[in-house]
């Protein structure tokens, strides 16, 4: 048998010694750790946490004092957006992105601020620039989404709302937004998906109730749809949309029982809001198929009336008058169709002369001009604001803008329907 050789124990000095050795390490090692995370606190999240909570005066002393503080224009910034203060804020982000260019908050807010004051072109170019850059963060998708968006393009908006949603699939109201452009675009089954998922973050929400109704009545799944417009007449009676969509439901079965219950819903949904143009249109259009002719050209001429900017109405109406072979009142309303689309066309011609002007007020007034002649007074106040931001002392601008905020503030209100160009 071989020897056996016992290994020989540490002495106990020696083995304090080596305790006290580990010790050492695991403490420098710990203390590294924690410097490292006191220095990223301080240097990132306290430093937002800090602005965040700063007393109005105190941020603008800061960055009075400060003006190579990008983080502290940005919250300047930031603030002057959120009150409403919309040239203050474009200009404020823009600083804190010459100060520093790797900040993808001020860049998202820069693009942000431009787009509210109408300047759709600019405010693309920026956020498409800090998507670019920053490929990952879904605030620079989704204000590009919202961008494209805003001038009706869906197809362009829908892979970056997807973008976004990948790398924050929390986000409700992005869901919303990405089912109400899949709707748009027709793609009613993935819209129908994407309304579901706002649902099940936000149960209950409305736009999303009404969007996943839509869907599922568009998809013939009208069973389905039914209880989610029930829910939110429950709550509201008078709800136009969800009144309506239940007369689409119940026509759609197609009996005839059916079809004139869903009638009378339609019916009450105007008499909750004469002033919305969407039920005489729905009702216009069922008379036409019925051959009703003389109602449905008042419905579509009284809805024209409520929509000045749809030319729909005011074809529609021209139709209808031609089934009666009625060729001047037919000739009328083809005519207010065709000025109808030519000042939309000027409007267009105008947005683009301005993006190219940036400060050329002209063709803003022009602008703002015909979008009050079309109803359109969300895009008519953006553009006296923008006015404004370039002259502040312009009489005109000023007067109108107070008068159509408080028209829109009243609108908003009393319920009623805010129309715009998209």
């Amino acid at each position: 048998m071989g020897k056996t050789h016992a290994v020989p124990k540490p002495s106990p000095s020696e083995s304090a010694r080596w305790s006290k050795l580990y010790l050492l390490a695991g403490a420098g090692c710990g203390a590294i750790v924690l410097a490292l995370l006191v220095n990223t606190w301080r240097s990132g999240a306290w430093a937002e946490y800090s602005l965040r909570h700063m007393r109005e005066g105190e941020l603008r002393a800061r960055v009075a004092a400060h003006p190579n503080d990008s983080r502290a224009q940005r919250h300047w910034a930031q603030r002057q957006l959120e009150r409403g203060e919309l040239a203050e804020a474009e200009q404020g982000f823009r600083r804190a992105v010459e100060t520093d260019p790797t900040d993808v908050r001020a860049w998202t807010g820069w693009g942000n601020a431009t787009l509210a004051l109408g300047r759709v072109g600019p405010a693309l170019e920026i956020l498409k620039r800090a998507a670019q850059q920053w490929p990952e963060n879904p605030d620079a998708q989704f204000g590009v989404a919202t961008t494209y968006s805003a001038v009706g393009d869906m197809a362009s908006a829908i892979p970056h709302w997807r973008a976004g949603l990948r790398h924050d699939p929390r986000k409700a109201e992005a869901w919303i937004a990405l089912g109400q452009a899949l709707e748009t675009h027709g793609q009613a089954a993935e819209a129908e998906e994407a309304f579901a998922a706002a649902l099940r973050l936000k149960p209950g929400d409305v736009p999303a109730t009404l969007g996943r109704a839509r869907c599922l009545l568009a998809l013939k799944r009208g069973k389905e749809a039914r209880p989610l417009v029930d829910a939110i007449l429950a709550d509201d009676p008078s709800h136009l949309e969800a009144r309506m969509l239940l007369g689409d439901v119940l026509i759609a079965r197609g009996d005839p029982e059916s079809r004139g219950a869903g009638m009378k819903e339609l019916a009450r949904a105007g008499q909750f809001h004469p002033e919305a143009p969407g039920p005489n249109r729905r009702i216009a259009e069922l008379w036409m198929e019925e051959g009703a002719y003389p109602d449905a050209a008042q419905a579509f001429a009284q809805a024209a009336d409520r929509e000045p900017s749809n030319e729909t109405h005011l074809e529609r109406a021209a139709d209808a008058y031609r089934a009666l072979k009625l060729p001047e009142q037919e000739k009328t309303f083809r005519i207010r169709a065709a000025q109808v689309r030519q000042w939309k066309q000027d409007a267009q011609r105008l947005l683009q002369q301005a993006q190219s002007s940036p400060n050329d007020i002209r063709p803003l007034l022009e602008h703002a001009r015909l979008c009050e002649r079309l109803a359109w007074h969300r895009e008519a106040a953006a553009d006296y604001r923008h006015v404004l931001a370039i002259r502040p002392t312009h009489a005109l601008a000023s007067r109108r803008l107070r008068s159509l905020e408080k028209l829109l503030q009243t609108q908003e209100e009393e319920g009623h329907i805010v129309f715009s160009k998209f």
